[in-house]
């Protein structure tokens, strides 16, 4: 196509040629065309085809890609004619590919001038996309640069622009589309620019009509509205001309949602240009207002989505059976949409979180009871970084049903088994740990008191239910330390109770014993520090040992009567968290041994857990060593009764088919007493000298009777009768390791000398459990490979 000719069907608003076309033509001559393209690239953007208002979003990109594609043929053009026609004359006398680029980038820009802005914000998009590419060559791009934020600058300020009813007739009118499509191609050029540069923008503003727009391209939330109802056969059958079909088919094409990835990172660059700047305050108060916004939209998704049957389904590709091919695209796209909202609120969460954990407290606001501030006039409270964390909070709590999806935020894999959704595990974590350190305890208790309430009301599914269960049951884990003992009595023991037992649902099974372990960590570290005085001035916190312990020193305004007041408060509230552990411990005890049944807790979690909660009941000031060997004593009858029901269970067996009917139930109790047995090892470093050498005993007994009764060959007289040999030499085995492991990494330096005097009392009987007795009577140490044991090879 010649120049004339493309010319000519530019004047035209609607062409007969295909817009590729165009867009190929118009690139080709840019490039070539001579002596300069300035006609051309005024003739484009003045041309009634690219002047059509409304413009679409695809001749905006077409005019983009236009001049991406010529800004990169003119370089190549350069380089061939550079490279074909060399000599010393031309390389001292010419120009070179370097000079050819910013005299033609130059000659672009001149055309472009006098156009409307956001016809050259597209344009010079464009031209800033194909020379990034172009290392090692400096083609004017800090000029491109200029003219990109010029032109933006311009859009905005008719966007934002207060003027006079007469005034308004001579402004060019710009509408929410219009904004829309500049605000896509702003997100494809602006991350190119430097920050420094991004400054002299608007960004509060920018950052306010990104997070409209966005929101619109979500429907504020409302994109699952009148969803049908599945027909008797349990089929969702959509009509192809229903508002939900329409609704969802036209949210997920719109050119927003197709550009959400570039708004949102555009979105979370301004973010963290505001809050890295010296005016911290107003980025908090934009991020807040963006996190709240997104906040709202999950809510309205959430009851939305509540209210309808496609909340029985698991996910996408769990959708009712019966439905029709057309139905199933239709929900696919919907949770496509679903997905969509929880990255892009993500990402925005993490750049705002990340960034205010560098921003310094506030000063503290004068007392309203000071003479100088009783009547003057109250300043509105400025978001805190603890606002933005509780905004994500909640939002991923409405979110719940979507991040289950990806294994929730405890799990480190997705249900498909990739590794889940790790920026959002990120975001989650990061917004508790700045609650923790930042909120008050009453917010702390709020926070958790609301999320206990979303997690049992409503009128949903109840996957959804169990969802936000597990979810709230990984927030409360996090700030557990920042609860008051009223809240922990009164609605997290509650919440945690039914699922203690449940290992049905898997997630808010685990994530409840989790909580348990936290509230006994707590008590540990607070115990652990109660003989220092830092933690007799803490500011009513339990669990918090050092941070923000409110020192009532001068330089806070603190006296010596306040401070002993403050210290008679958190007295009274370490006693009430001590009796209330004490009051737990003895449930928790018989709820583990409950759990060590196999398909439920695991060996490792059921050994953390025991070991936790022994260390919590040692650390009981007033009856440590009682509560402490009351946990070991359910253990050791937990082990005693299961011994004697093998053991009772081996000597009434029959052969045939009552011993075939029995040998599986009786492997699975031999296993569940081994682990068991590796608990008791496991609470070893948990346990004051006194008790760690009475259970040391205990253990050796365990590992010797079981050697004393293979070796002797009576039935009946030791633990796992009935195994072969093989078996139960594996398991003593991992025994001994295992508390040899445990004497050496954990035990305390208290307690380090007596646990090796008793090591290297009883190493003998240990090695010839391992071993057992050969037939000229002789230890043999060696595992069944060949090799020495871990703990005897270390001897």
């Amino acid at each position: 196509m010649s120049t004339a000719l493309l010319l000519t069907h530019l004047q035209h608003p609607n062409p007969n040629v295909p817009l590729q076309t165009l867009t190929a033509a118009l690139s080709h001559h840019l490039a070539a065309d001579q002596p300069t393209p300035t006609p051309l690239a005024a003739a484009a953007i003045s041309s009634p085809f690219f002047l059509t208002y409304p413009p679409t979003h695809d001749r905006l990109q077409a005019l983009l890609t236009a001049f991406r594609h010529a800004a990169q043929l003119k370089y190549q053009a350069l380089v061939k004619h550079a490279e074909e026609g060399w000599s010393v004359s031309r390389a001292i006398f010419s120009r070179g590919v370097e000079g050819g680029m910013k005299e033609w980038v130059r000659d672009v820009l001149r055309g472009l001038q006098g156009g409307r802005p956001v016809l050259r914000l597209a344009c010079c998009t464009g031209l800033l996309s194909g020379i990034t590419g172009l290392r090692g060559i400096d083609a004017n791009k800090r000029r491109v640069e200029d003219e990109v934020i010029i032109a933006l600058a311009e859009v905005l300020d008719d966007y934002t622009a207060e003027t006079g009813d007469w005034e308004k007739e001579f402004r060019p009118h710009v509408d929410e589309t219009l904004l829309s499509l500049t605000l896509i191609l702003a997100s494809q050029s602006l991350p190119l620019i430097p920050k420094s540069k991004l400054s002299a923008l608007p960004l509060p503003l920018l950052a306010r009509l990104l997070t409209a727009t966005i929101a619109s391209a979500f429907q504020h939330g409302n994109f699952l509205k009148s969803i049908p109802d599945a027909t008797s056969a349990g089929a969702f059958n959509v009509p192809p001309d229903s508002p939900f079909t329409q609704t969802i088919q036209r949210t997920s094409t719109s050119p927003t949602m197709l550009s959400m990835p570039s708004l949102s990172k555009l979105t979370a660059l301004i973010f963290e240009i505001l809050l890295d700047s010296p005016r911290a305050q107003g980025g908090l108060e934009e991020a807040h207002k963006t996190l709240e916004t997104f906040r709202a939209i999950a809510a309205q998704v959430e009851r939305d989505y509540a209210k309808s049957n496609l909340a029985s389904a698991s996910g996408e590709s769990d959708i009712p059976p019966a439905t029709s091919t057309s139905t199933s695209a239709l929900f696919k796209s919907a949770w496509l949409l679903l997905k969509t909202l929880l990255f892009t609120t993500t990402m925005l969460a993490s750049s705002a979180l990340s960034t205010i954990v560098y921003i310094p407290p506030p000063p503290p606001a004068p007392s309203s009871r000071s003479p100088d501030t009783r009547n003057a006039p109250q300043p509105q409270p400025q978001p805190q970084p603890q606002d933005l964390a509780e905004s994500l909070v909640r939002t991923f709590a409405h979110l719940a049903f979507v991040v289950s999806q990806f294994g929730g935020v405890a799990a480190a894999a997705s249900p498909t088994g990739g590794e889940g959704f790790t920026e959002l595990r990120k975001a989650f974590y990061l917004a508790l740990d700045i609650l923790s350190s930042t909120a008050t305890t009453e917010r702390c208790d709020g926070l958790v008191r609301g999320l206990i309430a979303g997690a049992g009301a409503g009128e949903g599914q109840e996957k959804g239910r169990r969802d936000k269960t597990a979810y709230a049951l990984a927030c409360v884990e996090q700030v557990v330390p920042c609860l008051s003992v009223r809240c922990l009595r009164e609605e997290v023991w509650g919440f945690c109770v039914p699922h203690l037992s449940d290992p049905a649902h898997r997630a808010a099974y685990e994530s409840a014993h989790s909580v348990v372990l936290a509230v006994f960590a707590a008590h540990a570290a607070a115990a652990q520090h109660a003989d220092r005085p830092a933690h007799r001035r803490l500011g009513g916190r339990v669990g918090v040992v050092s941070g923000r312990s409110g020192l009532p020193d001068e330089s806070r305004g603190g006296s010596e009567k306040e401070a002993e007041e403050e210290g008679d408060e958190v007295g009274s509230a370490a006693a009430e968290m001590e009796e209330f552990v004490h009051r737990l411990v003895p449930f928790y005890a018989q709820c583990l041994i409950e759990n060590s049944e196999d398909g439920r807790l695991s060996t490792a979690q059921l050994r953390l857990a025991y070991a936790a909660l022994v260390r919590s009941a040692s650390a009981c000031a007033s009856a440590a060593q009682e509560l402490g060997w009351y946990c070991l004593a359910v253990l050791l009858d937990a082990v005693r009764g299961l011994d004697a029901s093998l053991r009772q269970e081996r000597e009434g067996e029959r052969e045939g088919e009552e011993e075939r009917r029995r040998t599986s139930g009786s492997a699975r109790e031999r296993e569940r007493l081994h682990r068991l047995h590796l608990t008791l090892v496991s609470t070893v470093p948990a346990l004051p000298l006194p008790l760690m050498v009475r259970v040391l005993e205990e253990i050796r007994s365990i590992i010797t009777r079981a050697t004393r009764a293979e070796s002797g060959g009576g039935a009946g007289k030791g633990v796992g009768v009935g195994d072969d040999g093989g078996e139960e030499r594996r398991r003593r085995k991992e025994l001994v390791d295992a508390l040899f492991a445990e004497i050496l990494e954990k035990v305390g330096d208290r307690e380090k000398e007596a646990a090796m005097r008793w090591w290297y009392a009883h190493r003998e009987d240990f090695a010839r459990s391992i071993g057992g007795a050969n037939a000229e009577g002789r230890t043999d140490v060696r595992t069944e490979d060949g090799a020495l044991s871990d703990a005897v090879s270390r001897l």
